[in-house]
């Protein structure tokens, strides 16, 4: 539909009052066209999903959904898979989770946002209290960038979902991760399925399941 057609939905959006969940996955949707959606979400308060999924909305595109979630209130999930944004955007977007409190699933899987955007992101689980899914699946945060998701995790008692599939994550962070979870009494669903997890390592993580009561969901 490219941005000529997000641009005649984000009208409907203006007026609509009964959609609550709207999908626009893989439809050549750029940096304009997002920019049509957000300016609807300023106004609409009916919408709580909303997937933007496969469109190169990069940096620029990510800012204009930052800037929207600051004045929005009320969208619940938002997934942006696969949407060339780097650490650059995803900063646009962990600054709004200082100040947003509605917003309860985020999902940015296959993005590169590396250790530096992971850094952003926990920074910002140490003051949001909203959030409770988090989605970094192939996001290359690798080892260090677990680091500092799961320090955030040994203060944030919000997030009940974390997936960090495919991401890079060696023994190293697995250890970071089981240690977190030695404290962090909140989390129940835990993925770090295709990472660079040997027996060694996953026996840190069998470890924690005898003192953990509260994880109901693994996945390696």
């Amino acid at each position: 539909i490219e941005s000529t057609g997000a641009k005649h939905f984000a009208d409907a959006l203006l007026t609509n009052r009964t959609l609550t969940t709207l999908s626009l996955k893989y439809n050549n949707i750029d940096a304009a066209g997002i920019k049509c959606i957000t300016d609807a979400l300023l106004i609409n308060n009916t919408l709580t999903t909303l997937s933007l999924n496969g469109n190169s909305i990069e940096p620029i595109g990510v800012n204009y959904i930052a800037e929207a979630l600051l004045i929005n209130k009320t969208l619940l999930a938002l997934e942006l898979w696969d949407t060339n944004i780097n650490s650059t955007g995803v900063k646009y977007i962990a600054d709004t989770l200082f100040r947003n409190k509605t917003l309860t699933t985020l999902a940015l899987n296959n993005n590169n946002i590396g250790p530096i955007g992971a850094k952003y992101i926990a920074d910002a689980l140490l003051a949001n209290t909203t959030l409770t899914a988090l989605h970094l699946n192939s996001s290359k945060i690798k080892s260090t960038g677990a680091k500092y998701i799961t320090d955030a995790l040994l203060r944030n008692n919000t997030l009940t979902t974390l997936s960090l599939r495919n991401c890079n994550i060696d023994a190293k962070g697995t250890k970071y991760i089981a240690d977190a979870l030695l404290i962090n009494q909140t989390l129940t669903t835990v993925n770090i399925y295709s990472n660079d997890i040997n027996s060694a390592s996953a026996k840190y993580i069998a470890d924690v399941l005898l003192t953990n009561q509260t994880l109901t969901t693994l996945g390696l």
